[in-house]
This record gives C-alpha cells, sequence and structure tokens, in this order.
C-alpha cells in the first residue's frame, strides 16, 4: 500500500490563537475513510471511532498506520483534546520518525498547550526532514517564536515561508503584525 502525505494550509494568524497545521496521510479502506474523516472540517465521535478502527487492523503498513495516528490527531485536536491528540503524534512519530509532519502536528499542539520549548524543538525537527510544504512549519515556529518574544526570528520565518509560497495567507496575515524600522527609525 503507498503512503502520499498532503498538508493543509494551517495556524490562525494569531500567536494567542494558533492552531495546528493539519497534515494528512492516506492509507486505504478504514485508513482511507480516517484520512478523509481529517480532511473534513469536522471531528465527530465517529470519525474518530474510524481513525481508531483503522488501527485494529493488522495488516496496516507502518507508513500507514503512523499516518493514522497522524490523522487522529488531528481529529482529537479538533475535538479540543490536545493531550490525546499529542498521544497520537507520539505513536506516529515512534512508528516513523522520519515522518515530517507528524513533527510539525506534534509542534503545533505542543503550542496549544503553551509548552513552548518541546513545540519548537518539534517544529525545527519538522523542518528537518523532508516536509511536504515547510511554510506551514515556517509559520507554527515563527507563532512559538513571536510568544517567546523573539520577534526578529518570528519575522525571518514569515518571510522565509513567502519566499517558499509567495502570497501564503497565513503569513502574510501574520505579517500585518509587523511594522518594519529601518536604521534611521523610519519604516
Amino acid at each position: 500500500m503507498s503512503l502520499f502525505h498532503a498538508i493543509a494550509a494551517a495556524l490562525a494568524a494569531s500567536a494567542q490563537a494558533a492552531s495546528p497545521a493539519p497534515s494528512y496521510v492516506i492509507g486505504g479502506t478504514a485508513a482511507q475513510d480516517c484520512y478523509e474523516a481529517a480532511r473534513g472540517s469536522g471531528a465527530f465521535h465517529s470519525d474518530i471511532q474510524t481513525c481508531l478502527a483503522a488501527l485494529e487492523d493488522m495488516r496496516l503498513s507502518i507508513g500507514d498506520r503512523a499516518g493514522t495516528y497522524v490523522n487522529l490527531g488531528i481529529l482529537l485536536r479538533r475535538r479540543g483534546a490536545t493531550e490525546r491528540a499529542i498521544d497520537a503524534y507520539d505513536r506516529a512519530i515512534a512508528l516513523r520518525p522520519d515522518l515530517a509532519e507528524a513533527w510539525l502536528n506534534r509542534g503545533a499542539a505542543r503550542f496549544a498547550v503553551d509548552d513552548r520549548e518541546a513545540a519548537l524543538a518539534d517544529l525545527n525537527r519538522a523542518l528537518e526532514l523532508d516536509l511536504a510544504e515547510p511554510e506551514v512549519a515556517l509559520v507554527n515556529r515563527a507563532a512559538v517564536l513571536e510568544a517567546q518574544g523573539d520577534v526578529e526570528a518570528a519575522y525571518r520565518d514569515l518571510t522565509a515561508a513567502l519566499e517558499i509560497e509567495p502570497g501564503y495567507p497565513p503569513a502574510l496575515e501574520a505579517l500585518e503584525r509587523y511594522e518594519v524600522r529601518t536604521a534611521d527609525g523610519g519604516t
């Protein structure tokens, strides 16, 4: 069974309201249904049950199992069960430490529970790996850096995100909060 990765655009513009940047992984059968549920905008109890049922399928490849844990984490996060989502991302990372999207989502979830240092470490790791859309991780990392008071580094991440994906809405929205001054005090 092959594994496809797709990242959804993420992160609210505000660092205080930052949400995880979902990363979806397509599997097969129940895993496919879990992916579709995570890709949607809801997070119904039945969607979570679909993902849990997929994880009971012993035929799932390690990659598909890891991806299904990521998708489960997305659904749990939407329901406000952030700690349970982090547990799901932990399981994905244990299975596939190279799955950048698991690190990205866990970093965003950790930021949501104000674990900034761990969030920053996870987002840095996501950016070291083969991330499908690094601009998503850069915007998430910018939110963490801004919350830590490192607005210059946050600004650099936001502009780097726009270099990768010009016009990327979350980066543009976040940059609206910045005013850049020249050395002589001008704007």
